[in-house]
């Protein structure tokens, strides 16, 4: 059976990481953060304002091919999938018996697929006539 998993936009929350050098007149130093933002907050001591670093996250759209790739590559000793990259989505082959299996862990994994219904319909025949001959064998 094949499967077509189809990478979207989805909505991922990252953090912000820049680098910020700042000059310390007091120490004579230069010193180096990384972080989202830089605020200045002023020392009554020292009479100056010192940086302090802040850090934040942001939601981003990103494509869902990532994920989809590291759903493949985990699962496919577990499902016996092949897979193939078609741009910006990916192809999995597998065998129909695995069909439940595979189903309900894509939609765990929020994962949008496509397949053809008229060959789900024509394995899952071939699959119960074959599982129907070997009872009847063993009659």
């Amino acid at each position: 059976m094949e499967l077509i998993l189809l990478s979207m936009n989805k909505r991922v929350k990252k953090s912000v990481e820049n680098d910020f050098y700042w000059f310390n007149p007091i120490d004579k130093l230069m010193y180096h953060g990384k972080g989202s933002r830089m605020e200045f907050v002023y020392n009554k001591e020292h009479k100056i304002s010192f940086p302090k670093i802040v850090k934040e996250e942001l939601w981003t759209n990103e494509l869902s091919f990532n994920a989809i790739i590291d759903w493949a590559s985990e699962n496919r000793e577990n499902f016996g999938i092949d897979v193939m990259k078609n741009g910006k989505n990916v192809i999995i082959n597998f065998e129909i018996s695995n069909w439940n299996d595979i189903i309900s862990s894509l939609m765990r994994h929020d994962i949008l697929f496509e397949y053809d219904e008229r060959q789900l319909k024509k394995e899952i025949k071939e699959l119960e006539k074959g599982t129907n001959a070997k009872s009847r064998n063993s009659r």
